[in-house]
């Protein structure tokens, strides 16, 4: 009875932390502290790291995506959602306004997401609307994400789950149109060519053999 009492009372205490402290470092390390006292599935827990997904610090959000990835329950139908949010802002281009600090920061941040919707998807209905949302969400980031370490996070995760043909094919249109972008310089034409252009230079066969001598695949 001593030892639970003592348990709830440090519990008590880390949560309060968390929503209180003045120090944003320590109510990061609070939360991460909270995570590992707290069992599988805790309500509080979730809730709390939940609300700091979008707290200015890296380290507050990184330990929030960290906390849901451990105690959320697969498939939860509100942490799925907030974890693709993530994943979902400005996953399309760099930000030209934002410094390199900062953009590699957005994508550790879009990295852990990656790796907690892994670590959440619902394989005990792999078929349901969360699943297939999760599986379409990180086959848009490992197809479409301008960073090439957020896109082969995504593609590892589709492969970790049994979807590695899914994986390969986006690695495979990746190597394509690379080499349609080289075709387009080589060529003398736009520099920056519309996808409707890009589309217009289908990849032969001789076209793939000399892409693979060359080393651009």
């Amino acid at each position: 009875g001593g030892v639970g009492k003592e348990e709830e009372m440090l519990r008590v205490a880390l949560a309060n932390c968390c929503a209180r402290d003045t120090n944003p470092h320590c109510r990061a390390k609070a939360l991460g502290a909270l995570t590992a006292v707290v069992g599988f599935g805790d309500v509080e827990c979730v809730q709390i790291a939940l609300s700091r997904l979008g707290d200015k610090l890296l380290d507050m959000r990184l330990a929030a995506v960290d906390s849901l990835s451990r105690t959320a329950r697969a498939g939860d139908p509100v942490v799925l959602p907030a974890l693709r949010a993530l994943l979902d802002e400005g996953g399309r281009q760099r930000d030209p306004l934002a410094s390199a600090c900062k953009n590699r920061e957005h994508n550790a941040v879009r990295i852990a997401a990656v790796r907690a919707l892994g670590a959440l998807f619902p394989d005990h209905d792999p078929l349901g609307a969360e699943a297939l949302a999760v599986t379409a969400c990180l086959s848009d980031v490992g197809g479409g994400d301008w960073d090439a370490e957020v896109r082969d996070s995504a593609r590892n995760v589709l492969v970790s789950l049994g979807k590695g043909e899914l994986a390969g094919d986006l690695g495979g249109k990746e190597r394509e149109d690379r080499y349609r972008e080289y075709r387009i310089h080589r060529n003398n034409q736009l520099p920056e060519a519309c996808s409707t252009m890009q589309a217009a230079l289908p990849l032969c066969m001789a076209d793939r053999r000399k892409a693979n001598r060359r080393g651009w695949w």
